[in-house]
């Protein structure tokens, strides 16, 4: 039994997102596979009283499958999330004599863990009854390790991709991301002015922050494209050469799209920031520079050369290929909750 939250996009609220687009990921893998499952959507219902009507349905398919099901695979992609589905799954699976495992995505729950001293040791007892415990980052790995609890990797993934970066470095950058503030936004918009000619930057997402109006955009010389579909991803990014992602967002993990850079060949300038150095090694795959760190950002964009772009995406194909192509870790994953 898998439970989780997957995208929906044939209807007028299509739920896509980072964690939607891994569930939906592991849901094809099971099904190209053959590995037999009951699927319980936790966001099949969007609007008033979302919530209740997806608990009550989640609880609803719960009793109504189980029956059949060995092991209860929990993905969990918020901290309350994981304070209420932790328990309430470990307590059924003692009662029904189920395996359950628990898959989180958020990656600073560690931090959150250590900021609630008072449960902690109940989080653990609860984490020690599940068979495999799954999180995003080796940052959270280690932290459960120096703490007497055997976690396991289940890192942000793509399927590989036919579609590769050009040969030729042309100098277009790319951001994708939400627009705010948080993800280094402005700092790229005043280094488009002060770039030279040749440089290019466009900026894709949606905006989550009022100021980010038309008029805002017009002051600078990058040019915001809107809201990339999720099937255009790869198809857009593709068109450019190097993403760039100055975030200093809290919630920052594994950005999704910078593997989905990745899956392509795609060079990456983004920050010291979260677990983004366990994606790229600076000087190797990418570049990372300080948070914040206007000319450190405007020094890495000019910096590159046709050799180092070539050397990059060399290297971005051999890190990929080694740690985040879906087909190798959903199989790994799939053996530990299975075997």
């Amino acid at each position: 039994m898998i439970i989780g939250g997957k995208s929906y996009q044939d209807t007028d609220n299509p739920r896509i997102g980072g964690t939607t687009i891994l569930m939906d990921n592991y849901l094809d893998y099971c099904s190209s596979h053959h590995v037999p499952y009951e699927f319980i959507s936790t966001n099949r219902y969007y609007g008033k009283l979302s919530g209740i009507r997806n608990m009550m349905s989640m609880i609803f398919l719960f009793f109504k499958h189980i029956g059949h099901c060995d092991v209860i695979m929990v993905n969990i992609s918020s901290k309350s999330g994981f304070m209420i589905m932790l328990p309430y799954f470990v307590f059924w699976s003692k009662i029904l004599r189920k395996e359950v495992v628990i898959r989180m995505f958020a990656g600073n729950i560690h931090k959150f863990i250590e900021s609630k001293k008072y449960l902690k040791p109940f989080i653990f007892r609860c984490l020690k009854q599940t068979k495999v415990s799954f999180f995003e980052t080796k940052e959270i790995i280690q932290y459960f390790k120096d703490n007497g609890y055997d976690a396991n990797w289940f890192p942000n993934i793509r399927e590989p991709n036919a579609d590769h970066v050009g040969q030729n470095y042309d100098k277009r950058f790319v951001f994708v991301s939400q627009i705010k503030e948080s993800k280094g936004v402005d700092y790229l918009l005043r280094l488009s002015n002060v770039l030279p000619q040749e440089y290019t930057i466009d900026i894709y997402g949606p905006i989550m922050e009022a100021k980010y109006s038309e008029e805002y955009f017009k002051k600078f010389r990058a040019e915001y494209k809107g809201v990339i579909k999720s099937k255009d991803v790869i198809k857009t990014l593709s068109e450019y050469n190097i993403l760039i992602l100055p975030t200093y967002w809290i919630g920052e993990g594994y950005p999704g799209i910078i593997i989905e850079a990745q899956s392509i060949g795609m060079p990456v300038i983004s920050t010291l920031w979260g677990a983004i150095p366990e994606l790229i090694e600076d000087n190797v795959n990418g570049i990372l520079v300080p948070i914040k760190d206007e000319q450190a950002l405007l020094n890495a964009i000019l910096r590159i050369t046709q050799s180092e772009y070539d050397k990059f995406s060399k290297e971005t194909d051999i890190v990929f290929n080694a740690r985040f192509n879906s087909d190798s870790v959903n199989k790994r994953v799939t053996d530990l909750m299975l075997n």
